[in-house]
Protein backbone atom coordinates (compact mmCIF):
# COMPACT_ATOMS: atom_id res chain seq x y z
CA UNK A 1 0.00 0.00 0.00
CA UNK A 2 1.09 3.34 -0.56
CA UNK A 3 -0.56 7.05 0.68
CA UNK A 4 -1.22 9.43 -1.26
CA UNK A 5 -2.97 12.98 -1.02
CA UNK A 6 -6.16 14.27 -1.89
CA UNK A 7 -6.10 17.90 -3.62
CA UNK A 8 -7.37 20.75 -1.58
CA UNK A 9 -8.08 18.76 1.69
CA UNK A 10 -5.48 18.03 4.79
CA UNK A 11 -6.65 14.34 4.41
CA UNK A 12 -5.07 11.29 3.14
CA UNK A 13 -6.58 7.71 1.92
CA UNK A 14 -5.24 4.70 1.78
CA UNK A 15 -6.25 2.98 -1.70
CA UNK A 16 -5.28 -0.55 -2.91
CA UNK A 17 -3.03 -0.46 -5.60
CA UNK A 18 -4.85 -3.74 -7.44
CA UNK A 19 -8.07 -1.35 -7.90
CA UNK A 20 -8.34 0.19 -10.80
CA UNK A 21 -11.32 1.48 -10.61
CA UNK A 22 -10.40 3.71 -7.79
CA UNK A 23 -7.51 4.51 -9.14
CA UNK A 24 -8.80 5.70 -12.85
CA UNK A 25 -11.25 7.87 -10.65
CA UNK A 26 -8.75 9.56 -8.80
CA UNK A 27 -6.44 9.77 -11.86
CA UNK A 28 -8.98 11.80 -13.60
CA UNK A 29 -10.17 13.83 -10.98
CA UNK A 30 -6.15 15.35 -10.26
CA UNK A 31 -5.42 15.45 -14.36
CA UNK A 32 -8.83 17.84 -14.58
CA UNK A 33 -7.42 19.58 -12.01
CA UNK A 34 -4.16 19.66 -13.54
CA UNK A 35 -5.70 20.70 -16.77
CA UNK A 36 -7.45 24.07 -15.15
CA UNK A 37 -4.24 24.93 -13.63
CA UNK A 38 -2.71 24.81 -16.87
CA UNK A 39 -5.16 26.75 -18.39
CA UNK A 40 -4.96 29.54 -15.62
CA UNK A 41 -1.07 29.21 -16.05
CA UNK A 42 -1.32 29.81 -19.57
CA UNK A 43 -3.48 32.88 -19.36
CA UNK A 44 -0.69 33.87 -16.58
CA UNK A 45 2.10 33.57 -18.97
CA UNK A 46 0.46 35.75 -22.05
CA UNK A 47 -0.20 38.25 -19.84
CA UNK A 48 3.35 38.34 -18.91
CA UNK A 49 4.38 37.71 -22.54
CA UNK A 50 2.82 40.38 -23.84
CA UNK A 51 4.61 42.86 -20.80
CA UNK A 52 7.70 41.27 -21.74
CA UNK A 53 7.48 42.23 -25.97
CA UNK A 54 9.76 44.40 -27.47
CA UNK A 55 9.34 47.82 -27.64
CA UNK A 56 6.64 49.10 -29.87
CA UNK A 57 7.82 51.47 -32.50
CA UNK A 58 5.94 54.20 -35.07
CA UNK A 59 7.23 54.22 -38.73
CA UNK A 60 9.54 56.78 -40.11
CA UNK A 61 8.73 60.27 -38.69
CA UNK A 62 9.95 63.45 -39.09
CA UNK A 63 11.44 66.26 -36.27
CA UNK A 64 9.78 69.91 -36.70
CA UNK A 65 10.08 73.22 -34.60
CA UNK A 66 9.33 77.15 -35.28
CA UNK A 67 11.08 79.01 -38.28
CA UNK A 68 15.09 79.51 -36.63
CA UNK A 69 15.05 82.73 -38.46
CA UNK A 70 14.92 85.87 -36.12
CA UNK A 71 14.08 89.11 -37.63
CA UNK A 72 11.21 92.02 -36.85
CA UNK A 73 8.49 89.18 -38.50
CA UNK A 74 9.65 86.33 -36.62
CA UNK A 75 11.14 86.82 -33.31
CA UNK A 76 8.40 84.29 -31.09
CA UNK A 77 6.22 81.07 -31.94
CA UNK A 78 6.42 78.07 -30.07
CA UNK A 79 9.85 76.78 -28.27
CA UNK A 80 8.78 73.28 -28.14
CA UNK A 81 9.89 70.58 -30.64
CA UNK A 82 7.06 67.93 -32.24
CA UNK A 83 7.58 64.41 -33.84
CA UNK A 84 5.27 64.33 -36.55
CA UNK A 85 4.20 61.31 -37.93
CA UNK A 86 4.71 60.13 -41.75
CA UNK A 87 0.72 59.33 -41.50
CA UNK A 88 -0.84 62.26 -40.27
CA UNK A 89 -4.52 62.68 -40.23
CA UNK A 90 -4.86 65.91 -41.69
CA UNK A 91 -7.21 69.12 -40.67
CA UNK A 92 -9.84 70.21 -43.41
CA UNK A 93 -9.11 73.78 -41.84
CA UNK A 94 -6.46 76.66 -42.36
CA UNK A 95 -5.07 79.05 -40.18
CA UNK A 96 -4.12 82.98 -39.97
CA UNK A 97 -0.18 81.53 -40.66
CA UNK A 98 0.66 83.46 -37.32
CA UNK A 99 2.30 79.76 -35.58
CA UNK A 100 4.12 77.49 -37.89
CA UNK A 101 5.65 74.49 -38.37
CA UNK A 102 8.87 73.40 -39.93
CA UNK A 103 10.98 70.50 -40.73
CA UNK A 104 14.14 70.15 -38.59
CA UNK A 105 17.38 69.92 -40.56
CA UNK A 106 21.04 69.73 -38.61
CA UNK A 107 23.44 72.52 -39.25
CA UNK A 108 26.90 71.15 -38.62
CA UNK A 109 28.61 68.21 -38.94
CA UNK A 110 29.64 68.13 -35.28
CA UNK A 111 27.90 64.82 -34.59
CA UNK A 112 29.20 63.13 -37.49
CA UNK A 113 30.72 63.46 -40.85
CA UNK A 114 28.43 64.42 -43.47
CA UNK A 115 25.35 65.56 -41.33
CA UNK A 116 25.09 68.95 -42.29
CA UNK A 117 21.87 69.73 -44.36
CA UNK A 118 20.14 66.60 -43.33
CA UNK A 119 16.49 66.21 -42.55
CA UNK A 120 16.26 65.67 -38.89
CA UNK A 121 13.87 61.85 -38.48
CA UNK A 122 12.28 60.64 -35.35
CA UNK A 123 10.23 57.30 -34.17
CA UNK A 124 7.56 57.76 -31.11
CA UNK A 125 8.79 54.55 -29.07
CA UNK A 126 7.40 52.59 -26.47
CA UNK A 127 8.83 50.51 -24.10
CA UNK A 128 7.03 47.86 -21.99
CA UNK A 129 7.37 46.57 -18.92
CA UNK A 130 9.01 49.79 -17.53
CA UNK A 131 7.50 52.59 -15.38
CA UNK A 132 9.45 55.27 -15.73
CA UNK A 133 11.46 57.15 -18.69
CA UNK A 134 14.20 59.84 -18.48
CA UNK A 135 16.83 61.76 -19.93
CA UNK A 136 20.31 61.90 -17.92
CA UNK A 137 22.34 64.78 -19.66
CA UNK A 138 26.08 64.58 -19.41
CA UNK A 139 26.02 60.79 -18.95
CA UNK A 140 26.52 57.82 -21.60
CA UNK A 141 26.11 54.82 -19.34
CA UNK A 142 22.91 54.01 -17.09
CA UNK A 143 23.18 54.64 -13.72
CA UNK A 144 22.75 50.90 -11.61
CA UNK A 145 19.48 49.70 -11.92
CA UNK A 146 18.26 51.38 -14.95
CA UNK A 147 18.33 50.03 -18.96
CA UNK A 148 19.52 52.21 -21.52
CA UNK A 149 17.51 53.11 -24.73
CA UNK A 150 19.69 55.17 -27.11
CA UNK A 151 22.23 57.44 -26.07
CA UNK A 152 23.64 60.49 -28.02
CA UNK A 153 24.18 63.81 -27.68
CA UNK A 154 22.47 67.11 -26.54
CA UNK A 155 21.47 69.60 -29.40
CA UNK A 156 19.48 72.70 -29.77
CA UNK A 157 18.55 75.83 -31.36
CA UNK A 158 21.04 78.37 -31.60
CA UNK A 159 21.71 81.11 -29.05
CA UNK A 160 21.14 83.69 -32.01
CA UNK A 161 18.05 81.96 -33.40
CA UNK A 162 14.27 81.46 -31.86
CA UNK A 163 14.40 79.08 -28.72
CA UNK A 164 13.95 75.13 -28.83
CA UNK A 165 14.43 73.08 -25.90
CA UNK A 166 17.80 71.06 -25.19
CA UNK A 167 16.86 67.22 -27.44
CA UNK A 168 19.22 63.94 -26.61
CA UNK A 169 20.00 63.46 -30.82
CA UNK A 170 20.77 59.80 -31.00
CA UNK A 171 25.27 58.78 -32.04
CA UNK A 172 23.92 57.49 -34.90
CA UNK A 173 21.50 59.06 -36.66
CA UNK A 174 19.23 57.94 -39.91
CA UNK A 175 18.46 60.67 -41.98
CA UNK A 176 14.60 61.21 -43.69
CA UNK A 177 14.75 59.86 -46.83
CA UNK A 178 15.38 62.54 -49.82
CA UNK A 179 15.70 65.48 -46.84
CA UNK A 180 19.60 66.30 -48.11
CA UNK A 181 18.39 69.38 -49.38
CA UNK A 182 19.33 73.09 -47.00
CA UNK A 183 16.04 74.18 -46.42
CA UNK A 184 16.99 76.85 -43.74
CA UNK A 185 14.20 76.72 -41.62
CA UNK A 186 14.06 75.19 -38.36
CA UNK A 187 18.30 74.67 -37.71
CA UNK A 188 19.66 71.98 -35.13
CA UNK A 189 23.17 72.76 -33.37
CA UNK A 190 24.89 69.81 -31.45
CA UNK A 191 25.52 71.65 -27.70
CA UNK A 192 28.60 72.40 -26.02
CA UNK A 193 28.89 73.59 -22.18
CA UNK A 194 30.19 76.65 -20.72
CA UNK A 195 32.43 76.73 -17.39
CA UNK A 196 30.85 78.97 -14.72
CA UNK A 197 28.28 78.58 -12.98
CA UNK A 198 28.51 75.20 -13.88
CA UNK A 199 31.11 73.67 -11.64
CA UNK A 200 34.16 72.75 -13.99
CA UNK A 201 35.34 70.39 -12.73
CA UNK A 202 33.87 67.75 -13.06
CA UNK A 203 32.41 69.17 -16.32
CA UNK A 204 35.01 70.47 -19.23
CA UNK A 205 34.28 73.90 -21.07
CA UNK A 206 33.29 74.10 -24.63
CA UNK A 207 32.90 70.36 -24.89
CA UNK A 208 30.02 68.36 -26.41
CA UNK A 209 27.47 66.88 -23.75
CA UNK A 210 26.99 63.34 -23.83
CA UNK A 211 23.03 62.04 -22.98
CA UNK A 212 21.75 58.77 -22.37
CA UNK A 213 17.88 57.78 -22.49
CA UNK A 214 16.93 55.09 -20.03
CA UNK A 215 14.01 53.63 -18.26
CA UNK A 216 13.59 51.64 -15.29
CA UNK A 217 13.10 47.45 -16.10
CA UNK A 218 11.45 44.97 -14.47
CA UNK A 219 12.26 41.01 -15.18
CA UNK A 220 10.02 38.63 -14.85
CA UNK A 221 10.99 35.09 -15.23
CA UNK A 222 9.18 32.72 -18.40
CA UNK A 223 7.92 29.52 -17.35
CA UNK A 224 9.04 25.70 -19.22
CA UNK A 225 7.33 23.55 -20.91
CA UNK A 226 4.76 20.86 -19.67
CA UNK A 227 4.94 17.69 -21.06
CA UNK A 228 2.32 14.31 -20.92
CA UNK A 229 2.16 10.92 -21.80
CA UNK A 230 -0.89 8.46 -21.83
CA UNK A 231 -0.64 5.59 -19.92
CA UNK A 232 -3.08 2.22 -20.05
CA UNK A 233 -5.35 2.35 -16.98
CA UNK A 234 -5.57 -1.17 -16.73
CA UNK A 235 -1.94 -1.55 -15.51
CA UNK A 236 -1.78 -0.84 -11.73
CA UNK A 237 1.41 -0.43 -11.18
CA UNK A 238 2.35 2.05 -14.11
CA UNK A 239 -1.00 3.80 -13.00
CA UNK A 240 0.46 4.08 -9.37
CA UNK A 241 3.83 5.68 -10.99
CA UNK A 242 1.35 8.16 -13.28
CA UNK A 243 -0.65 8.83 -10.18
CA UNK A 244 2.53 9.98 -8.27
CA UNK A 245 3.58 11.69 -10.75
CA UNK A 246 1.20 14.19 -11.86
CA UNK A 247 0.61 14.92 -8.24
CA UNK A 248 4.19 15.67 -7.98
CA UNK A 249 3.68 17.74 -11.54
CA UNK A 250 0.38 19.13 -9.73
CA UNK A 251 2.93 20.71 -6.79
CA UNK A 252 4.97 21.49 -8.91
CA UNK A 253 2.60 23.64 -11.03
CA UNK A 254 1.00 25.04 -8.07
CA UNK A 255 4.50 26.33 -6.86
CA UNK A 256 5.37 28.31 -10.45
CA UNK A 257 2.11 29.78 -10.63
CA UNK A 258 2.34 31.34 -7.31
CA UNK A 259 5.70 32.65 -8.28
CA UNK A 260 5.03 34.01 -11.00
CA UNK A 261 1.89 35.74 -9.25
CA UNK A 262 4.64 36.60 -6.88
CA UNK A 263 6.45 38.61 -9.39
CA UNK A 264 3.81 40.03 -11.27
CA UNK A 265 2.68 41.48 -8.32
CA UNK A 266 6.22 42.80 -7.20
CA UNK A 267 6.59 44.02 -10.62
CA UNK A 268 3.46 46.28 -9.96
CA UNK A 269 4.67 47.25 -6.66
CA UNK A 270 8.01 48.33 -8.52
CA UNK A 271 6.43 51.19 -10.72
CA UNK A 272 7.41 54.80 -10.32
CA UNK A 273 7.54 57.95 -11.45
CA UNK A 274 10.27 60.56 -11.98
CA UNK A 275 10.74 64.09 -11.62
CA UNK A 276 13.68 67.13 -11.09
CA UNK A 277 12.99 68.63 -7.36
CA UNK A 278 14.66 72.27 -8.73
CA UNK A 279 16.54 74.40 -5.80
CA UNK A 280 17.20 70.70 -3.45
CA UNK A 281 20.31 68.39 -4.26
CA UNK A 282 18.04 65.65 -2.18
CA UNK A 283 15.11 63.84 -1.85
CA UNK A 284 13.15 63.61 0.84
CA UNK A 285 9.09 62.55 0.67
CA UNK A 286 8.08 59.39 1.13
CA UNK A 287 9.30 56.33 -0.92
CA UNK A 288 11.02 58.75 -3.43
CA UNK A 289 14.64 57.63 -3.74
CA UNK A 290 17.58 59.92 -5.20
CA UNK A 291 18.76 59.48 -8.53
CA UNK A 292 21.32 61.76 -8.68
CA UNK A 293 21.87 65.42 -7.83
CA UNK A 294 23.86 68.18 -9.74
CA UNK A 295 23.47 71.71 -11.44
CA UNK A 296 20.72 73.31 -12.91
CA UNK A 297 21.56 74.76 -16.20
CA UNK A 298 20.04 76.35 -19.61
CA UNK A 299 20.93 79.25 -22.35
CA UNK A 300 22.98 82.43 -22.18
CA UNK A 301 19.71 84.56 -20.05
CA UNK A 302 21.46 87.88 -22.20
CA UNK A 303 19.39 89.34 -24.72
CA UNK A 304 20.77 90.81 -27.47
CA UNK A 305 21.83 91.14 -31.41
CA UNK A 306 24.28 87.63 -30.83
CA UNK A 307 21.92 86.49 -28.15
CA UNK A 308 18.30 86.08 -28.69
CA UNK A 309 17.48 82.38 -28.92
CA UNK A 310 18.70 79.01 -28.00
CA UNK A 311 17.77 76.12 -25.95
CA UNK A 312 14.40 77.14 -24.41
CA UNK A 313 13.88 74.59 -20.95
CA UNK A 314 16.63 73.73 -19.07
CA UNK A 315 18.46 70.76 -17.56
CA UNK A 316 19.50 69.06 -14.47
CA UNK A 317 23.14 68.40 -15.08
CA UNK A 318 24.67 65.39 -12.66
CA UNK A 319 27.72 66.01 -10.55
CA UNK A 320 29.10 62.64 -11.93
CA UNK A 321 29.23 63.55 -15.61
CA UNK A 322 30.78 61.15 -17.74
CA UNK A 323 32.12 63.69 -20.55
CA UNK A 324 32.68 63.82 -24.36
CA UNK A 325 36.61 63.94 -25.95
CA UNK A 326 34.76 66.01 -28.96
CA UNK A 327 34.41 70.02 -29.15
CA UNK A 328 31.56 71.48 -31.46
CA UNK A 329 31.03 74.81 -32.83
CA UNK A 330 29.82 77.18 -29.99
CA UNK A 331 26.26 78.11 -31.63
CA UNK A 332 24.47 75.89 -29.04
CA UNK A 333 25.84 76.57 -25.41
CA UNK A 334 24.45 75.36 -22.31
CA UNK A 335 25.11 77.39 -18.61
CA UNK A 336 24.64 77.06 -15.15
CA UNK A 337 21.81 78.22 -13.65
CA UNK A 338 21.91 81.35 -10.59
CA UNK A 339 19.17 83.44 -8.52
CA UNK A 340 18.96 86.77 -10.16
CA UNK A 341 17.07 88.14 -6.83
CA UNK A 342 15.93 87.28 -2.85
CA UNK A 343 12.66 87.00 -3.32
CA UNK A 344 12.79 83.07 -2.81
CA UNK A 345 14.42 83.43 0.47
CA UNK A 346 17.04 86.49 1.67
CA UNK A 347 20.65 85.91 0.39
CA UNK A 348 19.45 83.87 -2.35
CA UNK A 349 21.24 86.34 -4.69
CA UNK A 350 23.47 85.64 -7.07
CA UNK A 351 23.70 81.63 -5.30
CA UNK A 352 24.08 78.62 -8.05
CA UNK A 353 21.07 76.92 -8.27
CA UNK A 354 21.28 73.03 -7.70
CA UNK A 355 18.51 70.06 -8.35
CA UNK A 356 18.08 66.21 -8.17
CA UNK A 357 16.43 63.76 -9.88
CA UNK A 358 13.96 62.01 -7.90
CA UNK A 359 11.92 58.58 -8.40
CA UNK A 360 8.90 58.33 -6.34
CA UNK A 361 8.08 54.30 -5.91
CA UNK A 362 4.91 53.42 -6.06
CA UNK A 363 3.60 55.54 -8.08
CA UNK A 364 2.67 56.06 -12.19
CA UNK A 365 2.16 60.04 -12.34
CA UNK A 366 4.17 62.80 -11.34
CA UNK A 367 2.76 66.30 -12.14
CA UNK A 368 3.08 70.11 -10.95
CA UNK A 369 0.07 71.99 -9.52
CA UNK A 370 0.68 76.03 -10.29
CA UNK A 371 -1.09 77.80 -8.03
CA UNK A 372 -1.60 75.38 -5.21
CA UNK A 373 1.02 74.64 -2.29
CA UNK A 374 -1.06 71.48 -1.18
CA UNK A 375 -2.24 68.41 -3.20
CA UNK A 376 -5.12 67.50 -4.49
CA UNK A 377 -6.69 64.43 -2.86
CA UNK A 378 -5.64 61.20 -3.31
CA UNK A 379 -2.27 62.31 -4.38
CA UNK A 380 1.02 62.54 -2.25
CA UNK A 381 3.41 65.42 -2.22
CA UNK A 382 6.87 65.55 -3.32
CA UNK A 383 8.09 69.20 -2.56
CA UNK A 384 6.30 72.83 -2.83
CA UNK A 385 7.69 75.70 -3.59
CA UNK A 386 7.00 78.77 -5.88
CA UNK A 387 7.10 79.36 -9.69
CA UNK A 388 10.22 80.69 -11.28
CA UNK A 389 11.90 81.63 -14.96
CA UNK A 390 14.00 83.94 -16.92
CA UNK A 391 12.96 87.70 -17.41
CA UNK A 392 10.30 88.39 -19.84
CA UNK A 393 13.26 90.83 -21.43
CA UNK A 394 16.03 87.70 -21.69
CA UNK A 395 15.73 84.60 -23.54
CA UNK A 396 13.16 82.39 -22.62
CA UNK A 397 13.02 79.35 -20.40
CA UNK A 398 10.28 77.68 -18.51
CA UNK A 399 8.46 78.07 -15.62
CA UNK A 400 9.90 75.42 -13.20
CA UNK A 401 8.75 74.73 -9.87
CA UNK A 402 11.68 75.91 -7.10
CA UNK A 403 11.58 74.56 -3.75
CA UNK A 404 10.45 76.91 -0.95
CA UNK A 405 13.42 75.90 1.24
CA UNK A 406 16.31 76.26 -1.46
CA UNK A 407 19.92 74.58 -0.99
CA UNK A 408 22.82 75.90 -3.13
CA UNK A 409 25.70 74.69 -5.05
CA UNK A 410 28.64 74.89 -3.12
CA UNK A 411 31.21 77.64 -3.82
CA UNK A 412 28.55 79.27 -6.43
CA UNK A 413 27.82 82.62 -4.99
CA UNK A 414 29.91 84.19 -7.52
CA UNK A 415 27.80 86.43 -10.15
CA UNK A 416 28.43 84.89 -13.36
CA UNK A 417 25.55 86.14 -14.97
CA UNK A 418 24.78 83.47 -17.49
CA UNK A 419 21.50 81.50 -17.33
CA UNK A 420 19.56 83.87 -14.79
CA UNK A 421 16.28 82.97 -12.60
CA UNK A 422 13.30 84.64 -10.78
CA UNK A 423 10.13 84.03 -9.03
CA UNK A 424 7.71 84.74 -11.10
CA UNK A 425 4.61 86.60 -10.39
CA UNK A 426 0.98 86.83 -11.99
CA UNK A 427 -0.61 89.36 -14.35
CA UNK A 428 -4.25 89.82 -13.72
CA UNK A 429 -6.26 90.16 -16.87
CA UNK A 430 -7.07 87.28 -19.42
CA UNK A 431 -6.35 85.11 -15.63
CA UNK A 432 -9.51 85.91 -13.24
CA UNK A 433 -9.02 88.06 -10.21
CA UNK A 434 -10.59 86.79 -7.99
CA UNK A 435 -9.54 83.99 -7.70
CA UNK A 436 -6.12 85.23 -8.13
CA UNK A 437 -4.16 88.30 -7.13
CA UNK A 438 -2.14 90.41 -9.42
CA UNK A 439 1.41 90.84 -8.97
CA UNK A 440 2.07 88.34 -5.93
CA UNK A 441 4.54 85.05 -6.59
CA UNK A 442 2.85 81.58 -7.68
CA UNK A 443 2.65 78.94 -5.51
CA UNK A 444 3.15 75.34 -6.36
CA UNK A 445 3.45 71.52 -5.42
CA UNK A 446 4.73 68.48 -7.12
CA UNK A 447 2.31 65.63 -6.70
CA UNK A 448 2.47 62.01 -7.04
CA UNK A 449 -0.23 59.38 -7.99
Amino acid sequence: MVILATCGEEKSKRLLLNDPDVLGNRLLHIESALQDLQVKYSSLQKELADEKSKHEQSLQSYAAGEKYYYSSSYRGGASNMLCLPDNPELSNKTAVGRSLIYGTEFNTNDLIAGANDEDVSCAMCRSTNTSSTVMFPGRKTCYPGWKEEYNGVLAASAHSHNPSPYICVDAHPAYVYGGGRNNEEHILYISVLKCGSIQCPPYTDNVQMCIILILSMVILATCGEEKSKRLLLNDPDVLGNRLLHIESMLQDLQKELADEKSKHEQSLQNQGSTYIRWGRNDCVAQNTELIYKGYAAGEKYVYSSSYRGGASNMLCLPDDPELSNRTASTNSQIYGTEFEDNDLVTGALNEDVSCALCRSTNTSSTVMFPGRKTCYSGWKEEYNGVLASSAYSHNPSPYICVDAHPSYVNGGQRNNDEHRLYVSNLKCGSIPCPPYTDNVQVNCVVCSK
